[in-house]
């Protein structure tokens, strides 16, 4: 508290950013090595993100598919409907873990810059700037590991009959984005719904077919063991 209370009020609201996103990078991580460990879908591992979808390019969870959709990136890390047009060479560089980790690492630096008695506009260049690298860096991790996904000839029909989390929102007529370990890698895979409802990010998934375009049909967890339940009545 008595390092709280000594810092500037700048200092305040670069910490008030760097903390909470340095607490989600953590927790990305451990989900992510808990996921992993368990072999298990996608089940607790907070989605990386990446365009996982009909043309294979992809993003981190799956380990990190890489996937070239549409020409333009749908990331979840906002909102269903957030775009982004690709960075560098087909590298996307706003993804959900490059921009948590601009603020998280902008944050810090632009507390330590005002802690090297830098003028606060020096502090705030300085904390984009960190931010920026920081993302950039990330987003070729990403894109270093998608490549490598890439090579390693996935076939999505082996993901029928698995689990899995949603990344990206299902609409009931739209395409999202779940989280499945496919050939033992964790692949961000574009999916619809079977179900004429929205599937919501975090719901747990069964994948019950796929498309000609290797897009996944899923259906709610929930929904599918139920339905077999009533089978087996």
């Amino acid at each position: 508290m008595n390092w709280w209370n000594e810092l500037t009020q700048l200092q305040k609201i670069f910490a008030s950013i760097a903390i909470p996103t340095t607490a989600i990078m953590f927790i990305q991580f451990i989900l992510q090595l808990f996921g992993l460990a368990n072999g298990e879908g996608a089940d607790g591992v907070d989605a990386a993100d990446v365009d996982t979808v009909s043309d294979f390019h992809g993003d981190f969870p799956d380990g990190l598919a890489e996937v070239e959709s549409d020409g333009a990136f749908d990331d979840g890390a906002f909102d269903d409907g957030f775009e982004v047009e690709e960075g560098l060479g087909g590298m996307r560089l706003f993804t959900l873990r490059s921009v948590i980790a601009f603020f998280a690492v902008g944050g810090w630096m632009g507390v330590a810059a005002i802690d090297w008695n830098l003028s606060d506009f020096m502090a705030i260049v300085l904390a984009i700037v960190a931010g920026s690298l920081a993302l950039y860096f990330v987003a070729w991790i990403i894109y270093t590991f998608l490549r490598m996904q890439q090579s390693g000839n996935i076939r999505y029909e082996n993901a029928v009959g698995k689990g899995g989390e949603v990344y990206l929102s299902i609409p009931p007529d739209g395409r999202g984005k779940v989280n499945v370990i496919v050939q033992d890698r964790l692949c961000e895979i574009d999916a619809i719904s079977k179900e004429n409802r929205i599937i919501k990010t975090g719901e747990k998934i069964i994948v019950v077919d796929i498309t000609e375009e290797g897009v996944l049909i899923v259906e709610p967890k929930t929904l599918s063991e139920k339905n077999e339940i009533n089978q087996k009545m």
